[in-house]
């Protein structure tokens, strides 16, 4: 694998992208604690800002606090980056600790009482530790990125980018291939229509006949379960 060029994250955010800017001006940027907002931003501005090197587009999105927890991975992005026409949408979760839950005597009695009481097994807190979700486009070598002990989000920057392109192009790649297919077909249906209606001419059918033996010739050539050109259309087109 190539050895990717580090994506410094900035130390202080002195220049915020607009996409940054418009995460600052709410209470709870990206619903992370207040503990970790600045670092959370300054990620998000060393992204936009490398990708916007390669000449991507980066804009807010719908989503400006913390999604749904049973939406953490399908929400709305906080923003996205488009390139080559391809959308990637971000979201920027902060992670949970999850301790063993010791009950209050307030739930035990509640439990006894009640059959329908569950007490919870575990207790859960924010902790320091973030995660970048990316979804949109043809997957390559990651979807998620998070704070593990052996590796910070910092030191994975440059994979992040590097996923946006590729998935960029990959969009391109495709778009190329559907223009191609597009214009073979073209080509396929205008030679079958030219050709139909040498067979036409060529087969003596009664002119009563024209439109069932043109169509017929037509859709047993393309083996196609319909087409596009009604009988109507095909006959006041071709008709010699």
């Amino acid at each position: 694998m190539a050895v990717l060029e580090p994506v410094p994250a900035p130390a202080r955010l002195t220049q915020p992208h607009a996409a940054v800017k418009a995460m600052q001006s709410h209470s709870q940027p990206m619903g992370v604690a207040k503990a970790v907002q600045a670092r959370a931003l300054r990620l998000v501005q060393a992204l936009v800002l490398a990708t916007q090197r390669h000449g991507h587009v980066s804009k807010i999105g719908p989503t400006h606090g913390a999604p749904q927890k049973h939406r953490r991975r399908s929400a709305a992005p906080h923003f996205t980056i488009t390139t080559q026409g391809q959308t990637c949408d971000f979201l920027v979760l902060q992670e949970q600790e999850r301790t063993d839950h010791t009950a209050s005597e307030k739930e035990l009695a509640e439990a006894k009482r009640y059959s329908w009481v569950t007490i919870p097994r575990f207790d859960y807190s924010p902790a320091d530790r973030l995660r970048i979700i990316l979804s949109g486009g043809q997957p390559h070598r990651a979807s998620e990125w998070a704070d593990t002990a052996a590796r910070s989000l910092e030191d994975q920057l440059a994979e992040i980018v590097q996923e946006v392109g590729l998935r960029g192009e990959a969009a391109e790649r495709k778009r190329l291939a559907d223009l191609e297919a597009a214009r073979q077909q073209r080509l396929r249906w205008e030679a079958s229509m030219k050709q139909t209606k040498i067979d036409y001419q060529a087969s003596g059918c009664r002119p009563g006949a024209y439109v069932t033996c043109a169509i017929t010739v037509l859709a047993i050539r393309q083996n196609v379960r319909q087409t596009s050109v009604t009988s109507v259309e095909f006959a006041s087109r071709h008709r010699p």
